[in-house]
């Protein structure tokens, strides 16, 4: 089967925490779903059962277990392996990524988003059924994204 190459990743991180930057590093070997551009959970999750892709990385914030938990029942129900990537970025840096990003033309994110990330967060285990967890911390040059994955 496909699957034996096959995988998932599964981006969490606050707004503005580099998760997009770091998917993009990637679209060359993994089809990105994003949350940003595809608005729902609902469409992601289309889009990924609908993916022709030999991997998946999910762009979103995906704060807490619940929403974390379709893509992790995905992958088992077609034998994927999923890992997960945390972007290590606390409040205070996201808030100031967020304006850096909008100084340079991205899209800024309201506070209350970043805000409300913090409040609900609940860090990924693996007891929630990711094979791995990779905590990547925050590099202004993005030297070390490659090594990574």
């Amino acid at each position: 089967t496909h699957a034996q190459h096959q995988e998932i990743i599964v981006l969490c991180g606050p707004p503005a925490s580099g998760k997009s930057s770091f998917a993009n590093e990637y679209n060359d070997r993994y089809e990105i779903i994003c949350q940003d551009i595809l608005k729902t959970k609902a469409k992601c999750l289309k889009k990924c059962r609908e993916t022709l892709s030999d991997s998946i990385i999910i762009d979103a914030t995906n704060r807490d277990v619940a929403t974390r938990s379709c893509w992790i029942e995905y992958a088992r129900s077609k034998n994927i392996p999923i890992r997960c990537v945390v972007m290590d970025v606390e409040k205070p840096l996201a808030m100031h990524l967020n304006t850096y990003r909008n100084a340079y033309g991205d899209k800024k994110v309201p506070a209350i988003a970043i805000h409300m990330f913090f409040s609900k967060y609940e860090p990924p285990t693996i007891g929630e059924g990711f094979s791995e967890i990779i905590t990547l911390p925050f590099r202004s040059d993005n030297a070390d994204l490659r090594r990574f994955v």
